[in-house]
């Protein structure tokens, strides 16, 4: 301990560092000073009326950190069972610039938003909030700004829930529970199925493994994507799950099918869809880096998530090619590519279908971009193929990956038109018929 010694009222601390025999003067500290800092300590301890899992206090008699105003969210009550996972990795932060992180028991692993439940700092002693239901709404705001209601826009105008807030819809996911469409839209698609080609079962697989990119939330900052609802995306991905299940089962095909989710969102709901089908895998996890780093893009982060998938995936450490596919998109002939791609000698597939927008185009008109929902490669090449994307800079996934395309000499191959079952809205709202 540091010797002491006080003069006028004034603390003074000396520290003698041994090494050097060297003898510092440190900064002098008050009695009323220390007094003010354990005043301080002492009343935050007594007024603080919720503690996070992490031990951040986030709730006292004059400051809400549980606000998120583009939510619609004013209390902590708001934030469990939302759909999204507060965790320790915050995909969300509050108007407070605070990373809340409900994701332990005490919260019930943030109302079951989490995929994994995490630890607790506090314990009983920090509080707890009551868990809503899931079913509800987002915030909504008038032509003129001023905030409103799922009933008043639908009763008070010429808005309805079938044109308007439906899951193909303009503004999905906003009134989940005014429209009542919480549970809907999760029946098994027999009658859209029916049509789809029947094939025996192979016995054994050597082509493409198939990988399904999903976040169940997006990410606060994200730029380009207007469908941002975790109910409304996760009945996408489970829609869309449902019939690559039941395509593969029909036609009894061995292509691997891998799910990786980059938010650490529950997927209990899409779990249930595989049951015990064979040739499926989840894979979760939190991406922690994207904080700060939201211009580099969606598809910074979709590259991101394939990466981890190649580290972690017990289905992928066998496969030589992937197939990679946006999760919201099931494409019926994917199975029947997958199986005839020839791993040895293809290192990638591209889209050949033009994008919806122009970048890079040279003076003989040709695009310096290609789409991105689908892209084949090589397991060996995926990091050199998705590194370097940077949207601030003109440079996401469909820049990066035709620049690639372009110094491949061999084994470039492009996919054929791909038609959706029906049309899918994209993440900036555009129906996308094919790919």
């Amino acid at each position: 301990m540091p010797n002491t010694w006080s003069k006028n009222g004034v603390i003074y601390s000396v520290v003698k560092l041994l090494t050097y025999q060297t003898t510092f003067l440190l900064l002098p500290t008050t009695h009323s000073q220390q007094e003010q800092e354990r005043e301080q300590e002492r009343r935050t301890e007594e007024t603080c009326k919720l503690l996070d899992c992490s031990g951040v206090c986030i709730l006292t008699p004059t400051l809400n950190h549980c606000t998120i105003s583009s939510l619609g969210y004013e209390t902590c009550s708001s934030f469990v069972g939302d759909g999204i996972c507060h965790s320790a990795s915050p995909t969300y932060q509050s108007d407070t610039g605070i990373g809340i992180n409900f994701n332990c028991a005490r919260f019930k692993c943030d109302g079951g938003d989490c995929e994994v439940c995490g630890s607790d700092e506090i314990g009983d002693s920090g509080g707890t909030v009551e868990i809503m239901d899931p079913c509800r709404d987002f915030s909504l705001r008038r032509g003129d700004g001023q905030p409103t209601t799922c009933e008043e826009m639908v009763t008070g105008s010429n808005i309805s829930c079938e044109d308007h807030f439906c899951d193909n819809c303009e503004f999905a996911g906003y009134c989940d529970r005014y429209c009542g469409l919480c549970s809907a839209g999760y029946e098994d698609h027999a009658e859209i199925c029916q049509s789809l080609p029947q094939k025996q079962e192979k016995e054994s697989h050597d082509g493409a493994c198939i990988l399904l990119t999903m976040s169940i939330p997006t990410h606060q900052l994200m730029t380009n994507s207007k469908r941002n609802s975790p109910r409304l995306r996760l009945r996408e991905y489970k829609r869309t799950l449902q019939k690559y299940v039941k395509m593969k089962r029909d036609v009894g095909s061995g292509v691997p099918i891998v799910v990786v989710e980059n938010t650490g969102g529950n997927l209990s709901e899409l779990r249930e869809v595989v049951a015990d089908e064979n040739g499926f895998e989840f894979v979760s996890f939190v991406e922690g880096g994207l904080r700060g780093r939201e211009a580099l893009g969606k598809g910074w982060a979709e590259g991101r998530a394939i990466q981890y998938a190649i580290g972690h995936s017990r289905l992928l450490n066998s496969c030589e090619f992937i197939i990679k596919i946006t999760g919201k998109y099931f494409i019926p002939a994917i199975l029947d590519i997958a199986e005839n791609t020839d791993p040895k000698n293809t290192q990638l597939i591209v889209q050949s279908t033009p994008n919806f927008w122009s970048m890079w185009d040279d003076e003989k008109g040709n695009s310096g971009i290609v789409r991105t929902e689908v892209v084949g490669f090589q397991k060996e090449i995926a990091e050199w193929l998705f590194q370097g994307q940077d949207e601030s800079k003109g440079e996401p996934m469909e820049r990066i990956v035709k620049i690639r395309s372009q110094e491949i000499t061999q084994g470039l191959q492009y996919f054929p038109l791909l038609h959706l079952l029906e049309p899918v809205k994209n993440a900036e709202g555009i129906n996308i018929e094919n790919l």
